[in-house]
């Protein structure tokens, strides 16, 4: 029996390089390229994906995962040169994560481009964004190592200010080194979160008072039934993340509009008083006076407490100061207290956690009083650790019920493991 020891979770592996290119372009060549990457360089995988339809036509895409810049860069120029042999002009499309402000990587890495640069529009499906690089192939390349470099070194919106804001969005401050595991690997959580509760999700860089230039912004906006239901899910992600990244400090920092101090704190701080009762007893400060309400757009709300009070505090904060569309009353709405968590699972093992007809995960769902859902087939680009396929497996009741749920699926993980 394998024993197990308790560890910090393994650093978020780095975003991969994934180009596209007309299809007609790409031969059996290619194929022996992909071996010859994989024999050479220090790269994980490397997947040539079937045609692909796109507005403009059809396209196969490459993906190149490592933890080494330099071996996908390595990568990148012995694919070039078995696309275009000849070495003259191309057209390639290179991936950046969507969380990126698209203007920015056409000021960051036109500079000194011979050819030109494009960012495409939105494909539907696939959770990146797209540039379109034209011109010698030399200038290509250049262009996929600034824009690739800059996807994975920078934060995403690289140059952004407290003003461009959305003024009703919810916000939340969080240290830079936790950004990466608050995204998940490859974005998956942020991807998750806008499938599930159909919110936008933005990540910028603080700059300038009251925040510190070593913080950065997450920004929730959309309709206000879904942000709200989303800002617990959000309140886990942020906890964890500063859990596992050993920040010194646990305190959720919410990010509100110097103008929102008063309406939020209340006549006598009745309003503010009534919210930590109601979130149980969550300890909220506004880190404002009159002098920084006055100079300030942006003030930070301190909260601290057992997760659940920060998580139930910061619905409160947000209901108080955004008020959305009225609720149309319905009979036998769901509980407010719901939650809703995804964890990954071994895909080989997914078939006997569910059982026949189910009658396993039922059990389970029985037992914890939660309930339990599997993804119907696991996305290519998730994978564990050790390269193995994983399905993402949700997980909803309250937050006894999760723990619950959470802690018999791993038992039952555990058992299969040891067979």
């Amino acid at each position: 029996m394998r024993s197990r020891s308790r560890s910090r979770s393994p650093p978020i592996p780095q975003f991969p390089l994934i180009l596209s290119f007309p299809a007609l372009n790409l031969n059996e060549d290619i194929t022996q390229v992909k071996y010859e990457i994989i024999k050479k360089f220090d790269v994980d995988r490397l997947h040539i994906s079937d045609e692909v339809p796109i507005a403009d036509g059809t396209y196969r895409f490459i993906y190149i995962y490592s933890d080494s810049l330099r071996a996908k860069l390595d990568s990148l120029k012995l694919i070039l040169e078995a696309v275009y042999p000849e070495r003259g002009t191309g057209e390639v499309n290179i991936s950046f994560q969507n969380l990126i402000d698209p203007n920015s990587i056409i000021k960051h890495c036109s500079r000194g481009h011979g050819g030109t640069i494009q960012i495409l529009p939105e494909i539907k499906g696939f959770p990146e964004r797209q540039a379109k690089i034209v011109g010698r192939l030399t200038d290509i390349e250049k262009s996929i190592k600034e824009i690739h470099g800059f996807s994975i070194d920078k934060r995403p919106s690289p140059e952004p200010k407290l003003s461009d804001l959305d003024k009703n969005s919810m916000k939340f401050i969080i240290p830079e080194d936790c950004v990466s595991k608050f995204t998940g690997r490859g974005g998956v959580f942020v991807r998750r979160l806008k499938a599930d509760y159909e919110v936008e999700v933005k990540i910028m860089n603080c700059q300038g008072s009251p925040c510190k230039d070593t913080d950065n912004i997450i920004a929730l906006s959309g309709k206000h039934r879904h942000v709200k239901k989303s800002i617990k899910q959000v309140v886990i992600q942020i906890l964890e993340a500063l859990d596992v990244t050993g920040a010194p400090e646990q305190t959720l920092k919410v990010l509100i509009m110097s103008a929102h101090v008063k309406e939020l704190i209340g006549p006598q701080g009745s309003i503010i008083k009534d919210i930590s009762k109601k979130s149980g007893n969550a300890k909220i400060k506004v880190l404002s006076d009159s002098e920084t309400e006055k100079n300030q757009e942006f003030t930070i709300v301190n909260i601290d407490g057992s997760s659940e009070s920060k998580q139930a505090a910061a619905c409160k904060v947000y209901e108080v100061l955004y008020k959305g569309e009225k609720p149309v009353p319905r009979p036998n709405s769901p509980d407010e207290d719901e939650l809703k968590i995804f964890v990954s699972v071994p895909d080989q093992y997914v078939a006997r956690l569910i059982g026949k007809n189910g009658e396993n995960v039922k059990a389970i769902m029985s037992k914890a009083k939660c309930k339990i859902s599997f993804q119907k087939a696991p996305i290519d680009e998730l994978r564990s650790t050790e390269g193995e396929k994983v399905r993402m497996c949700y997980v909803s009741g309250n937050s006894y019920s999760i723990s619950k749920g959470v802690k018999l699926l791993l038992e039952q993980i555990s058992k299969l493991e040891s067979i």
